[in-house]
């Protein structure tokens, strides 16, 4: 199977449903959709690993996709779902293993395209700063 393609609406659809640009503006995340690409990846295929530099963070278009933990099974993440956002917005080591589960398509979102679009747009800062702040407060009592 080669690499799929998907329109700048279809992939600005799947940015709008994750937990980094949920509050984005639509304009916005057509802006960033325009510069994504997508990546397909065969059974058992290692998509970042844990302690590698993390410079991109992956969206599940078609698939499953397992995350490891020094070799231990700690997620499965499928359709719609987020991983490596975290390293990818701060340019730090993954800490987890993410590998293929099957045939699996991914939408790549790399940190030098979004910080690009954050100083760019206001939207776009204001969007994922107020994302990650409500994941902070959810998690943390003050």
């Amino acid at each position: 199977m080669g690499t799929m393609k998907l329109s700048v609406q279809r992939i600005t659809e799947f940015l709008q449903h994750t937990k980094v640009f949920r509050l984005v503006e639509e304009e916005a995340l057509r802006t960033l959709a325009a510069q994504l690409s997508v990546e397909h990846y065969e059974d058992n295929q290692q998509i970042i690993e844990q302690g590698g530099k993390g410079f991109a963070a992956f969206i599940v278009v078609h698939g499953k996709v397992g995350i490891y933990s020094d070799d231990i099974l700690m997620a499965h993440f499928d359709k719609g779902q987020i991983f490596g956002e975290f390293s990818m917005l701060d340019c730090t080591s993954y800490s987890a293993t993410a590998i293929a589960k099957g045939s699996v398509d991914l939408i790549r979102v790399d940190s030098d395209i979004v910080y690009k679009q954050i100083f760019n747009n206001e939207s776009m800062a204001r969007g994922v700063i107020g994302s990650l702040t409500k994941r902070l407060k959810r998690h943390l009592v003050v």
